[in-house]
């Protein structure tokens, strides 16, 4: 194994991506120079993978802007896969500024924004509460995407994953696991 086959691997990212990355070798110079910028050899998955987010999807626009944002992600500022959209939305946005107001940036991508797991459970709950009735009555006919999209939309900056499983469990828990019956209905 290559070095650089060695410290993708570190990084968490799975071995038939470390393949493809390998032969874009435009994509591996980014990622082995934003890796060095930031000095990491070894991470978790997570963290690797927003790093490659980096790599491969900062594009010339917003270049000049590459190690910064690598640096927010290396300092766990910039956590999620949607608060790294954010700041490459943000980035590409203000690409033509002489300079980043760091405090606005980050204001509009959510550093410092925490959400515990028991803030995910209120948030969930307070919108399922919202729509009891109608879940009850109507069960899987009410739009749960737009429900949820709902739920993205308001809270930005919460970890996406943990609201997604979050706000099913407490779909399932109120109206049960959708039946064969509310299938057929839907399909109507």
């Amino acid at each position: 194994r290559s070095d650089t086959e060695k410290l993708f691997l570190n990084i968490g990212i799975k071995p038939n991506k470390v393949q493809e990355t390998l032969k874009n070798k435009q994509v591996s110079q980014k990622l082995v120079e934003i890796l060095n910028a930031v000095n990491i050899t070894q991470c978790d998955e997570k963290l690797g993978n927003l790093l490659y987010g980096v790599a491969t999807r900062v594009t010339e626009s917003i270049e000049k802007h590459r190690f910064m944002l690598a640096q927010y992600v290396a300092d766990k500022k910039v956590s999620t896969s949607n608060q790294l959209d954010m700041a490459i939305a943000y980035l590409k946005k203000n690409c033509s500024l002489a300079q980043i107001d760091q405090q606005d940036f980050e204001k509009q991508i959510g550093v410092g924004v925490n959400y515990t797991d028991d803030d995910i459970n209120k948030i969930v709950s307070t919108l399922i509460n919202q729509h009891k009735e109608e879940l009850l009555s109507q069960r899987y006919l009410v739009d749960i995407a737009a429900l949820l999209r709902e739920l993205r939309e308001a809270h930005p900056f919460a970890d996406g994953a943990k609201l997604i499983k979050t706000f099913n469990a407490e779909i399932e828990s109120l109206i049960g696991p959708q039946t064969e019956e509310d299938l057929s209905l839907i399909h109507i």
